[in-house]
């Protein structure tokens, strides 16, 4: 009796393991990275330029205040004018602006773009993948 009730369980708990198992597997596959778009650099790239690059989250302050990039400076449209002072203050000519968001896009797009065009800064890269590229292993 016990001997079926232990086989019984065992069983389950492998039938319950396999899709656990299989999103796992799913999940942890590298995916192929997509093409660049302009003014777009990969993560390994721009790894390579520090201790040359500014990081900057274009994120909202709270996802800053969570997680982020070591030494990255917070500026995001909405809080762009109070931001600008601590940017103005981190930035150097002889370093390379990588601006990133949550994913490839959204905010960091704008914020490169304002950086470029109205702070007349360069170089100014977005980060291919965001954020999320940074936290893949």
């Amino acid at each position: 009796m016990i001997g079926r009730i232990l086989r019984e369980s065992a069983i389950i708990a492998v039938l319950a393991a396999l899709p656990a198992g299989v999103m796992a597997w799913q999940h942890l596959q590298v995916k192929p990275e997509g093409p660049l778009a302009p003014g777009e650099v990969r993560l390994s790239e721009a790894k390579a330029w520090e201790p040359a690059v500014l990081w900057v989250d274009a994120r909202s302050p709270a996802k800053h205040a969570h997680r982020t990039i070591p030494g990255a400076v917070q500026i995001d449209p909405e809080n762009w004018e109070e931001r600008i002072p601590a940017l103005l203050d981190a930035w150097d000519p002889d370093k390379r602006i990588v601006v990133f968001g949550d994913r490839e896009g959204d905010a960091a797009a704008t914020v490169a773009l304002r950086l470029r065009e109205e702070m007349q800064l360069s170089p100014v890269w977005m980060l291919h993948g965001g954020f999320e590229a940074w936290l893949r292993p």
